[in-house]
């Protein structure tokens, strides 16, 4: 009990500080501005936030029949906030960009066992991905379509059997698979290996945390096979 006491004032207290620097961005704007930007707005199923600070008071009372909020790029959410979205079973996308000039990048998303890549699908596109879905029914099979497709472009598998695909999927000409849980993993991949597919159990993870570990991959530049490594790995 007394944890659980020390966790809500704590997260009351993050609340507060937000509210705080929230106020003082307002003040600051009034002064050189006419009127305040728009909090945000909604349609249907979606609600639209244009401020990059997402609290649980900005939330509040919003969410009913919500099932996607878009924020800008980089938005910061409180854990009351995080509360909300789960408590609402709200999923998360950042706001895309309008410009023509701007090209999707392509990734080819596959996923085996009881995993519905289908949120993780659509997330990804409102990241501004331009998501090719693999599909089979047993994970040689998934794994063997998937490695076809990686040749000029990035891989993602979702699955359960994570070491097993990872296992098979290296077994494939031109394939540089690597499994990872976190973004820290990422950066040693990416630094020794540069794959071109990611490997990840889902098991625990949000689709929001799903869609953190891809953009983060996605900072790095095209996968290219390390030199030293190109006779062995091609």
């Amino acid at each position: 009990m007394a944890g659980t006491s020390n966790n809500s004032s704590q997260r009351a207290a993050v609340e507060q500080i937000v509210r705080q620097v929230l106020d003082e961005l307002r003040a600051a704007g009034s002064s050189q501005a006419h009127g305040m930007p728009s909090v945000g707005s909604s349609s249907n199923s979606t609600l639209t936030l244009t401020t990059k600070v997402i609290t649980g008071t900005s939330l509040e009372g919003r969410l009913d029949n919500i099932t996607q909020l878009i924020v800008p790029r980089g938005a910061i959410f409180t854990p009351a906030a995080r509360d909300e979205l789960k408590k609402f079973n709200v999923t998360v996308a950042s706001a895309v960009s309008t410009s023509k000039s701007a090209a999707r990048q392509p990734l080819h998303l596959a996923a085996h066992g009881k995993y519905d890549a289908g949120p993780l699908a659509a997330g990804l596109v409102a990241d501004n991905l331009d998501v090719q879905r693999v599909k089979g029914t047993d994970l040689p099979t998934v794994v063997s379509d998937l490695a076809q497709k990686l040749s000029t472009t990035r891989g993602l598998f979702v699955t359960d059997q994570a070491a097993a695909a990872v296992a098979l999927a290296n077994r494939k000409s031109g394939v540089r698979a690597a499994l990872v849980c976190n973004t820290a993993e990422i950066d040693r991949a990416a630094g020794s290996l540069s794959p071109n597919l990611l490997v990840i159990d889902p098991l625990g993870r949000s689709v929001f945390e799903l869609r953190g570990l891809v953009r983060h991959w996605l900072r790095y530049p095209e996968p290219a096979c390390p030199a030293a490594l190109a006779q062995y790995l091609n």
